[in-house]
């Protein structure tokens, strides 16, 4: 077999005193840590220099891959292979339109409406019906905003019928809920719990001064001390731990707050909550129908102060993985066969993007109305050929050595020429090395020689 080195490879710079370095396949997610001298002979192709059990290891990972092999053909098969058999069923409801916040970035338009009744029984039966129609062994349900905390009673009403469906269809159950904040009071965290909500995600965009500049309320009301008040007292629990419940910190970032990204960490750290969150990810402002975009930091700004924020929360023992450990073959719900999202209108879309958004009004995006079951959208559904247009070279990831782990980013943005590639396409040797040194911290980790 005559190999070469994969396109999809990255190499980090010489680590441990420049005497190791890391090769990861973004094909495969997978990494080693071997000495300059075996990665010298690797990427010179001097394979007679290279011990066999590390070619075998190499060609497992697919940083060696067959030299006639048409890579990109390779991980696009994949991804629609991905796609075809997937086995989750993955439905976002916003059970209202409304929010408390007037954040300046928000493309929504909000209102004061409500899921009724009457729609639950029609999303209960769109549902029941793709339950029956395909084999799926899990339901995903995604609790999706405007703010949908100010819909709770609406979240519980449906979770106990949702739930039921999946078990009577053989499926497992999990939830989110992407919120503000605002109303997590121990007793609605709580229903939560009872309502299989699994992961709550809360956004906090820097430290209360910077926060609140650009998420108070429409009256102008400042809201980060309440947020974070709210989160304290949910991490504070005793039981916590045992409840099975993730908390995530999201923070959107643009040229107006990037300073008081640094602030926040420390207050999260000095409160002593970082122990007990699950993920804490920096996101730059986008697009959402009103050129939010325009106010974000530059890709290689961003990325750059991604790593510090990144290495100050390793310094705090916030030691996660920053470089995946898994491909990303279906880059969004955009893309998955069935997967939809509903609003408090009845509209149902395929992409959370979209819903109360003026500029989206009557989109092709719109796949019909559950009031209006005559309405519907041609098909096939947006970015159904999402997959081959990057086979056929139509946006960048064409080339993207990171195409594996990111998918694509958003297939909505490339497609209103907004580029959307990740900081990781722009830090992933910084990242590398932040997780092979949290790596060698442990007992057992041993460099590969």
């Amino acid at each position: 077999m005559h190999w070469k080195l994969s396109h999809y490879l990255i190499v980090s710079d010489p680590i441990i005193n420049d005497r190791f370095q890391i090769l990861y396949s973004t094909r495969t997610a997978q990494r080693l840590l071997l000495s300059t001298t075996v990665v010298e002979n690797i990427l010179k192709n001097n394979l007679t220099a290279v011990s066999e059990e590390i070619i075998a290891k190499l060609v497992s990972f697919e940083i060696l891959v067959p030299s006639e092999e048409d890579e990109l053909n390779t991980v696009i098969n994949r991804n629609t292979t991905a796609i075809a058999q997937d086995d989750t069923l993955y439905y976002v409801i916003q059970p209202t339109a409304q929010c408390q916040l007037g954040c300046n970035y928000c493309g929504q338009k909000h209102t004061s409406t409500y899921l009724q009744e009457e729609l639950d029984i029609r999303i209960l039966q769109r549902i029941e019906q793709k339950l029956q129609n395909q084999v799926y062994t899990h339901l995903a349900i995604g609790w999706f905003g405007a703010e949908p905390l100010l819909g709770a009673k609406q979240i519980e009403r449906l979770s106990a019928s949702l739930y039921t469906l999946a078990q009577t269809y053989g499926c497992t159950y999990g939830a989110k809920v992407v919120t503000n904040g605002l109303n997590l009071k121990l007793p609605l965290f709580r229903k939560l719990l009872e309502c299989h909500i699994q992961t709550i995600e809360i956004t906090l965009d820097g430290s209360a001064r910077f926060h609140d500049q650009r998420r108070h309320t429409k009256s102008g009301h400042s809201t980060f001390d309440i947020i974070f008040n709210n989160l304290q007292r949910v991490l504070a629990l005793e039981d916590f731990e045992s409840l099975g419940i993730q908390i995530n910190i999201r923070c959107n970032v643009d040229v107006n707050n990037y300073e008081g990204v640094p602030e926040l960490i420390e207050l999260v750290s000095s409160h002593k909550l970082l122990s007990r969150i699950n993920k804490f990810y920096f996101a730059p402002i986008h697009d959402w129908g009103n050129d939010a975009h325009l106010l974000a930091l530059s890709k290689d700004e961003f990325a750059k102060m991604e790593t510090g924020w990144l290495i100050a929360l390793h310094q705090k023992g916030f030691i996660r993985n920053q470089v995946p450990t898994e491909t990303h073959p279906i880059v969004c719900l955009s893309l998955q066969r069935e997967a939809e999202v509903i609003d408090a209108k009845g509209n149902v879309y395929n992409c959370t993007e979209v819903p109360y958004v003026p500029a989206y009004e009557n989109s092709e995006y719109l796949i019909e109305n559950l009031t209006q079951p005559d309405i519907k959208a041609a098909s096939p559904r947006s970015f159904s050929q999402w997959n081959q247009e990057i086979l056929a070279g139509q946006f960048p990831c064409h080339g993207c050595k990171i195409l594996p782990i990111c998918g694509g980013a958003c297939p909505k943005s490339w497609h209103e020429q907004v580029s959307p590639c990740p900081s990781i396409k722009f830090n992933i040797k910084d990242r590398l090395v932040l997780d092979a040194y949290a790596a060698l911290k442990k007992p057992a980790a041993q460099p590969v020689p």
